[in-house]
């Protein structure tokens, strides 16, 4: 009712004086309480409501972005690891918690104002979508195009469900939060509390910082995602050549990196349709679904030549161990990514301290 009352004809109309407005001031203040009806004004104030809450979204999750999906997690964090470790409930809480919250606002608002909460939420998550996981699904299907596209689509398709489905839940039960949303005066007050909470907020964040992971426990931690039997079975079947099973660790380590267990079981499932793909903890190109120790012999496979073999045995960081890495995995981030994992498992079967 605040919010209505401050939008009234009345409380303007008090609030501007001609003598001290514009003339673009004066146009747009006789526009909205004389030329206007009540249902104009509704719609007025449901639309500039409904772009504050794309508004809002934006700048919330331009200050919690990641680069989900294209890199889908990483490790370089201990948040970053219990992420992996909890894939779907961190998924449903990055992308509808936000959504929910902004709704609920925005909704509440929208009929103290006298306006259509509903017209407001398919307004506001339509513009959000499209500005947003639009954009990033043109980028997708562009050419040229990501080697998971279809992955990627099926991740944002996800997106825009979760989305959908937090602004429907907070609009229906928008009254049961209601008490809780302030009025306009409140409002105003809680908007300078929250911008010195997120200054302080940010202070902490520097102060606070995650601990990063180092080089060992990064290795430990995506261990944990091959899995045992798979890590096992790298070491089994390289026992007889050392250096190449530290290449083939430090591959299938880099994948893992950029392709937790979630996302291989995802493109498991979509490769019973769509047939050829990379599948596998190594990554291994195949016309069907195949298992990760499948995956583990086509790479052993594929290695298993003198070049390989003396590349590697040029060290990490020659051209010839470069160009091994670039021939299975055409991305120059990916090739240092399995650069620094070898010179990590080195370290760590000298000192004793690989995970067998």
């Amino acid at each position: 009712m605040e919010i209505a009352k401050a939008m009234s004809p009345e409380t303007l109309q008090a609030a501007l004086k001609p003598e001290d407005s514009s003339a673009l001031a004066t146009f747009l203040r006789e526009f909205y309480l004389v030329t206007l009806d009540d249902s104009g004004r509704a719609i007025i104030n449901t639309i500039s409501l409904a772009f504050l809450g794309v508004l809002i979204l934006r700048s919330a999750y331009s200050l919690i972005k990641t680069d989900w999906p294209e890199t889908y997690t990483d490790t370089e964090t201990r948040a970053q690891e219990h992420i992996r470790a909890n894939p779907i409930r961190t998924y449903v809480i990055f992308r509808g918690g936000p959504v929910f919250l902004v709704s609920v606002f925005i909704s509440v608002c929208v009929d103290r104002a006298g306006g259509d909460p509903w017209w407001g939420l398919w307004l506001m998550i339509g513009t959000y979508l499209v500005w947003t996981t639009g954009k990033a699904c043109f980028e997708v299907v562009r050419k040229p195009r990501h080697p998971n596209w279809t992955m990627l689509l099926i991740y944002h398709l996800l997106s825009v469900i979760v989305v959908l489905a937090s602004g429907v839940t907070a609009v229906a039960i928008r009254s049961l939060f209601a008490p809780i949303v302030p009025d306009s005066r409140e409002l105003l007050i809680s908007i300078w509390a929250g911008i010195f909470a997120a200054l302080l907020a940010g202070v902490t964040r520097q102060i606070l910082a995650p601990q990063r992971l180092e080089g060992h426990q990064v290795v430990v931690a995506l261990r944990k995602d091959i899995g045992t039997e798979a890590w096992s079975y790298i070491r089994a079947s390289t026992a007889s050549d050392q250096l190449m099973q530290n290449f083939v660790l430090a591959h299938v380590l880099a994948e893992a990196q950029q392709r937790p267990r979630w996302f291989r079981r995802l493109e498991r499932f979509g490769g019973r349709i769509w047939g050829s793909g990379t599948y596998g903890v190594a990554q291994v190109a195949a016309d069907r679904p195949i298992s990760d120790k499948e995956s583990i012999d086509l790479l052993v496979e594929r290695l298993d030549n003198e070049w390989v073999r003396y590349s590697i045995e040029s060290g990490a960081y020659s051209r010839e161990f470069n160009d091994v890495c670039l021939e299975l995995n055409n991305d120059a981030v990916h090739a240092s990514r399995v650069q620094s994992f070898y010179s990590t498992i080195a370290e760590m079967r000298e000192t004793g301290t690989l995970p067998c």
